[in-house]
């Protein structure tokens, strides 16, 4: 947009364009023609009274006034009268209007980046937005209110009766009388063990606390040696004891611990013909929450199965002793 002085001498103007919007910001009317000859009754000469604005067609370039007062010139292809708002609701069009650049000045007088800063820093200080977000979505304990390990799935235990609720003789208390015994439900005792049954875990311990023989709480299976295995169990005690199966034993890792004292360790390697807790050396006691066996390498999470389905897949025992 250009303005201009007039001083009542005719006044030759360059424009960009076909067509010129003029708008008068005098108080005199003023004439404006595409011509040079400005006739003030030839038809392409255009009267712009005091605050108003016209189009003036044809300009070729240029365009021509007379008057005094001072003026206002936008240059276009189009037949637009920049000086005039929009029509309401009519979804545009090549009519009077405003144009996308006009609109956008408007904008800018009435906000500015340093007003729109200071009405946000009312809410948080830039300093506080993050650039970015971490990889994790910002937790990385948790997705969707739900742990890391939730969100592992489980595979399936090899073992039967693997948190010890299944138990259909019924006693508070098994031991060791000379063979190999059956306690709760598919668990048997290696010599010199007794185990106790608490509401929610056993307790094994050495029937001869002198005897510092290895011994063990198993239960029996038949997984091929070329297998691979892990086994993991949620135990608490202060003794020696070894995770093993098929002969294979490793030192229990530790990988959980929670605030009452409980572990949760594992050891891997291939096939099983028999897996649990091995007491070692003089470790007299060790309380066992529950036990899992799975394929692979990898351990995943423990789910508590449901006991009466359990009680259903445990079904007639080895033992006589054990029938219900």
């Amino acid at each position: 947009m250009a303005i201009y002085t007039l001083t009542g001498t005719d006044k030759e103007i360059s424009v960009q364009g076909r067509y010129a919007s003029v708008k008068n910001n005098g108080t005199e009317t003023v004439y404006a023609s595409s011509a040079p000859d400005l006739e003030l009754n030839a038809a392409e000469v255009v009267p712009i009274q005091a605050g108003e604005s016209v189009i003036v067609r044809d300009c070729r370039k240029k365009l021509y006034v007379r008057g005094s007062g001072q003026i206002a010139v936008v240059s276009g292809n189009e037949p637009v009268n920049f000086f005039k708002p929009a029509p309401k609701g009519n979804g545009g069009g090549s009519g009077d209007g405003i144009t996308q650049q006009q609109l956008n000045d408007t904008l800018k007088s009435y906000a500015t980046i340093t007003s729109v800063d200071t009405k946000l820093e009312e809410y948080a200080s830039k300093d506080e937005i993050p650039t970015s977000l971490p990889a994790y979505g910002g937790n990385a304990d948790t997705v969707g209110g739900k742990s890391a390990e939730e969100l592992i799935q489980s595979n399936p235990n090899l073992l039967l009766n693997p948190d010890f609720k299944v138990n259909q003789r019924g006693k508070s208390e098994y031991g060791y009388d000379g063979g190999d015994r059956y306690t709760v439900d598919r668990w048997k005792l290696q010599a010199n063990l007794t185990l106790t049954v608490h509401s929610d875990y056993v307790t094994v311990s050495r029937h001869d606390p002198t005897s510092n023989s290895h011994t063990g709480f198993r239960q029996e299976l038949n997984i091929p040696d070329d297998t691979s295995v892990t086994l993991q169990a949620c135990v608490k005690g202060n003794g020696s004891f070894t995770l093993f199966h098929n002969g294979f034993s490793g030192t229990a890792e530790m990988q959980v611990q929670d605030t009452d004292g409980w572990v949760v360790v594992k050891c891997t390697g291939y096939g099983a013909s028999d897996a649990g807790v091995l007491l070692r050396g003089t470790a007299t006691s060790l309380d066992i929450k529950w036990i899992k066996l799975e394929l692979g390498a990898v351990s995943t999470p423990f789910v508590p199965p449901n006991p009466l389905e359990e009680a259903l897949k445990c079904g007639s025992l080895e033992n006589a002793e054990q029938q219900i």
